[in-house]
């Protein structure tokens, strides 16, 4: 079975911060996601025809972030993902499944986009 992992060491704008920004402000955050993955992704170019996603939050200190706290920023990841031509699109044809996963303690902010074989 095939698997990638993309890992972003920035912080996530999460749900409730994103949804109060005037939508200019949500655009150049969609912008700057889109765009790191999509050069993650080309840094490590595997092709997938289906998948099953994973998404995963990583932070340092704070309260801890409900588990799709990171939804906005994960749906800019994968959309810089599908234009990196990692996957052919984002439709249910090609992604079989979407988990987000509750927020994992580490050393570093960060968002990861784990792509599995379907």
């Amino acid at each position: 079975m095939k698997q990638r992992s993309y890992l972003l060491n920035t912080r996530p704008v999460l749900a409730n911060a994103y949804h109060a920004m005037h939508y200019r402000k949500q655009a150049v955050v969609r912008k700057e996601f889109r765009e790191a993955f999509f050069w993650l992704g080309k840094q490590n170019f595997t092709t997938f025809d289906c998948v099953d996603i994973e998404v995963y939050h990583h932070y340092e200190k704070g309260r801890i972030a409900d588990v799709g706290a990171v939804m906005n920023c994960a749906k800019a990841g994968i959309d810089g993902l599908v234009d990196a031509e990692i996957i052919p699109d984002d439709n249910p044809t090609y992604v079989k499944s979407l988990k987000f996963f509750a927020p994992v303690k580490a050393d570093f902010y960060g968002i990861e986009i784990v792509l599995l074989e379907h």
